[in-house]
């Protein structure tokens, strides 16, 4: 998983704001102490089911859990991924953007000439 230590993190931020024991969380979310504290120190990621169960007890989004990304902020979250991307990552992003919005602004262009050419031969 590319954002475990990140994820670590977010798992031991919501015992600490919730005043929680590694005992008392686990007992919450049905796992052990030793499983929480695996979870928080990266030895185990939690199961599909376990993040789920997180996100129910502790009212929060599977993507702010496991991604990082707040909840209907699309320009946050897109700036929480640049951020997380190494430079040439970023580069090579940039650069495929670039040549989409190239790629279809020609396609527009050319699909508003073929529109005003079929308006002028009716």
């Amino acid at each position: 998983m590319a954002h475990t230590h990140k994820l670590t993190e977010r798992i031991c931020s919501i015992r600490a704001k919730n005043h929680l024991t590694t005992r008392k969380m686990g007992a919450l979310l049905g796992v052990s102490a030793t499983t929480i504290v695996k979870w928080e120190t990266g030895q185990t990621h939690p199961k599909r089911s376990n993040i789920l169960k997180i996100c129910k007890v502790f009212h929060c989004s599977p993507s702010w859990l496991v991604y990082g990304l707040s909840d209907g902020n699309e320009v946050s979250d897109i700036t929480n991924l640049w951020n997380q991307l190494g430079s040439k990552d970023q580069t090579l992003l940039l650069s495929l953007a670039s040549s989409l919005i190239e790629k279809n602004t020609k396609k527009i262009k050319i699909t508003s000439e073929n529109h005003h050419q079929v308006g002028i031969n009716d």
